[in-house]
């Protein structure tokens, strides 16, 4: 019988180490309030996290950012190509992200305008947070929990 460490993975034959993770550091925080996740580094570089970010990301078919940068662009290039380019920069310290590109989208229900950030698909699968879904403001914000909340 296989250890289930999440809740959603009852009645399934297989553990997702992804969720599995996820869920150990929820218990942990739930455990202790205060506590403070120092060492999170080492998990959001893994490649099943990475590739999890990466199909977040995916799912959520957002504009390019201020790179230009397509999703499609990305998938041409290769997807693992890139993601083990980005674990290696993370690791070696040499990654920093782009700003985001900020545009103005129209208020509902009124003629103003409201800025909107739009981050780079690689900043969100290279911070390890997830871009909320198109629902949210057009992936625009992201959860800055990193691995926590890289695919809720």
């Amino acid at each position: 019988m296989p250890n289930m460490a999440s809740p959603a993975a009852v009645g399934s034959d297989v553990m997702d180490p992804v969720r599995a993770l996820q869920h150990a550091l929820y218990r942990a925080a739930k455990a202790d309030p205060k506590r403070r996740f120092h060492a999170l580094r080492d998990k959001v570089h893994r490649r099943d996290v990475m590739w999890r970010a990466w199909v977040a990301v995916r799912r959520n078919n957002g504009a390019p950012g201020i790179d230009k940068t397509t999703l499609e662009a990305v998938e041409e290039y290769g997807v693992a190509r890139l993601l083990d380019e980005l674990v290696d920069d993370l690791k070696g310290g040499r990654w920093r992200p782009l700003p985001a590109r900020r545009v103005l989208i129209p208020k509902p229900g009124s003629s103003e305008k409201r800025p909107l950030s739009i981050p780079t698909a690689i900043r969100c699968v290279g911070s390890g947070w997830r871009c909320c879904s198109s629902s949210v403001g057009a992936g625009t914000r992201c959860s800055y929990a990193p691995a926590v909340s890289v695919a809720r």
